[in-house]
């Protein structure tokens, strides 16, 4: 009975001592950017905001990420041209629906990378979405970078026009986020 109870407690033991140790990163807003891409039949642009909160949360013996959050404000965006970025806000009616957030719900590593599933809320609509991502750790920085689409009318977007023609329904979101960890 002795027996037991001590091979009981030693098993016990060495699972706790093998519990992952979950921390948390925010991304360093100076390194760090979300950028949107849009084209129209007569031109592209971008747009680029530096003022994202974004936290991943990582086990600390692998540095895997288990599960990140993002919160970027529309306002936040960026396309050099003051005019276009006041139409944009009133496009995504950004005084109404001011963030533009992602909650993971798995993320798995893979050969090729990271693949990341969650939600995605933009405009007042909720969106499961997948898309992967490259991971690189690098003197106790973590840099992640990705990019994936999304149709405007997913989300109810309207889309912009100029001179009668409307921009593409199809936009590109890529991100680039540099997060420190011990």
């Amino acid at each position: 009975m002795k027996q037991t109870l001590i091979i009981v407690l030693a098993v016990l033991m060495c699972s706790f001592n093998k519990r992952e140790e979950i921390k948390t990163a925010k991304a360093d807003k100076t390194l760090s950017g979300i950028t949107y891409s849009m084209h129209h039949p007569m031109h592209s642009w971008k747009g680029v905001s530096k003022q994202s909160d974004v936290t991943i949360e990582y086990d600390a013996t692998t540095t895997h990420i288990i599960k990140v959050t993002v919160d970027a404000p529309v306002k936040s965006f960026d396309s050099e041209n003051a005019t276009r970025d006041k139409k944009m806000l009133g496009f995504t009616e950004a005084t109404k629906f001011p963030s533009i957030t992602f909650i993971s719900n798995s993320i798995v590593y893979t050969a090729n990378g990271l693949t990341v599933n969650g939600v995605l809320s933009f405009h007042g609509v909720g969106k499961q979405i997948s898309f992967t991502a490259v991971e690189q750790n690098l003197n106790k920085h973590k840099t992640v970078t990705g990019s994936f689409t999304l149709l405007l009318e997913d989300f109810k977007v309207e889309r912009p026009a100029l001179l009668m023609m409307k921009t593409e329904n199809a936009f590109e979101l890529s991100f680039v986020m540099v997060f420190g960890v011990e």
